[in-house]
């Protein structure tokens, strides 16, 4: 108070507020802790300190003249270091004040004629915002006496502790952690020698906890016993951690193995490919050449073939074969891959009915082998001037994958058939053939697929071991085309194609098929 002054009612202080200036006397006792940068004044004890504040009014109402809280705390934050928002008035019961602070008395000093409000203000910081240096020790006292129970637990993790400056213990052991990490990775970026068992120690004895730790810890007290069982565990780790760096390892060069395998292959295909394009001549020139051969032959047996003729129409038999009668399997050519010949004609046929049928077997050595039967030219157009077709018979051994059809002759006007079992083309594949697969149901030709092999009720037939395929070729009379069909153990499958004829007076095209690895297949040419 400034000298004496006389009390005053709500109506003198009303009267006289228009006359004179007010001021507002606050005797704020603050409890709590003040900012570590703050220099403050305050007087009492680290708990509780008191100190002597003048403030303007901030406003007045029916009950009088106050003072705002933000008033107050916008003046007395910058004496303890915290901002105006951490703090709250609270009454002499304990609890938090919202309102307004209105004077607990008012005088007017006669020396200056000025009214002053005198106020009593408890305030304190919020307790969401203390900041308190340092742990409690709470928790570390939890830990201590849990740890000196019976049966407790050992306790090795400290990481909910606080240091001096407040901060997780586990915060700082991170940060530890890291920047080794970082030297390590560095070190062996630059290729240098690591000790991974080193790497994984840490002062304490501790797994990653790289800070020390309290007295009364069970890890402060670690016997020789219990570091040698740790030793073993980091150890085991470090193999372990070993073992999976040489995994990956080797599936990195497992990956870096099949790439270049992968590369590998498609440059052989594409050489394979060339190479099967650029010997396409070669190939037509060894068909036309065994054909060369057949026919001097035959020029060779003119006289027995003339004996045989006339033997058979004194027989009635008008039949002629299409292919060699030898006993050798020479009418047959391997186009692409290996194929394994079996004369397996009837031994007693062959001496009864020399115009008995002959049945060659043939199994694939190679992917997908293909061979071809050859014919003699002449014959075939003997064939077309009696109006007649081409008629070749296959019976199925293994009933696996294979394609069944026919070929055009290279020495036709058109292209040449270039199988490649490597790459798995075979009769159908190309544009120069045409073939059929009963065990998928399928008819193929330039690369393309259609489904194909439906008996009278409309179900798609599957050829099995045993059943007999029929494949004929013929010319259309009315419009000179070709086309080719199947039967199935005498089921008709119907035409499966079409095909424009290069001459009107022959048939340019020989029976052939292509026969996945270790499948069978009887090739009977009749008579």
């Amino acid at each position: 108070r400034r000298g004496s002054g006389v009390p005053m009612n709500l109506g003198e202080m009303a009267m006289a507020r228009s006359q004179h200036r007010e001021e507002h006397e606050l005797l704020v006792t603050y409890e709590g802790p003040i900012h570590p940068s703050a220099v403050s004044d305050l007087l009492g004890t680290k708990s509780k300190r008191s100190w002597s504040l003048s403030l303007p009014t901030s406003g007045s109402d029916a009950g009088g003249s106050y003072v705002t809280r933000d008033d107050l705390f916008g003046t007395f934050s910058g004496k303890v270091g915290w901002p105006s928002s951490y703090f709250h008035v609270v009454t002499p019961k304990g609890k938090r004040y919202e309102g307004n602070l209105y004077p607990i008395n008012s005088v007017r000093l006669e020396e200056d004629e000025g009214i002053y409000h005198q106020h009593e203000v408890t305030v304190a910081i919020h307790p969401r915002h203390s900041a308190i240096r340092g742990g409690k020790g709470g928790f570390g006292t939890l830990l201590k006496g849990q740890s000196k129970q019976a049966g407790a637990k050992q306790t090795l993790d400290f990481g909910a502790c606080r240091d001096l400056s407040g901060r997780r213990l586990r915060h700082v052991n991170d940060e530890i952690k890291l920047r080794k990490w970082r030297e390590l990775q560095a070190k062996r970026e630059r290729g240098e020698d690591v000790d991974e068992l080193e790497a994984l120690k840490t002062p304490s004895g501790i797994r990653n906890w790289h800070l020390m730790v309290p007295n009364w810890s069970d890890g402060s007290s670690m016997s020789n016993k219990g570091r040698r069982k740790h030793e073993r565990q980091l150890q085991r780790e470090v193999r372990q951690l070993k073992r999976q760096k040489d995994q990956q390892h080797s599936e990195r060069d497992q990956k870096r193995m099949q790439k270049e395998w992968e590369i590998n292959e498609y440059v052989r295909r594409g050489e394979v490919e060339a190479s099967r394009v650029a010997q396409g001549d070669d190939l037509k020139h060894d068909i036309l050449l065994h054909l060369r051969s057949k026919r001097k032959l035959e020029k060779d047996e003119t006289a027995r073939e003339s004996e045989a003729k006339a033997i058979r129409a004194l027989n009635g038999n008008q039949k002629e074969p299409l292919v060699s009668e030898q006993a050798d399997e020479s009418f047959l050519l391997t186009l692409s891959g290996e194929m394994s010949l079996f004369d397996v004609t009837n031994a007693s046929k062959k001496s009864a009915d020399a115009d008995g049928p002959f049945v060659t077997r043939l199994q694939s050595q190679s992917d997908f082998a293909t061979a071809v039967v050859l014919m003699d030219p002449n014959k075939l157009k003997e064939v077309v001037a009696k109006g007649h077709g081409i008629y070749v018979e296959y019976q199925i051994q293994s009933a696996g994958l294979a394609q069944i059809g026919w070929i055009r002759r290279p020495e036709s006007n058109s292209g040449t058939f270039l199988p490649n079992s490597d790459t798995g083309d075979g009769v159908g594949d190309d544009s120069e053939s045409w073939g059929y697969d009963g065990s998928r149901g399928l008819k193929f030709h330039a690369g393309k697929e259609e489904p194909y092999g439906f008996g009278k009720d409309s179900n798609k037939l599957e050829w099995n071991v045993g059943d007999v395929l029929g494949s004929w070729c013929r010319i259309v009379p009315t419009d000179k085309s070709i086309e080719i069909g199947y039967s199935l153990n005498e089921t008709d499958l119907g035409v499966a194609f079409k095909i424009d004829a290069v001459s009107s007076d022959e048939i340019a095209f020989y029976p052939a098929l292509s026969l996945n690895m270790n499948e069978v297949v009887d090739v009977n040419t009749g008579p």
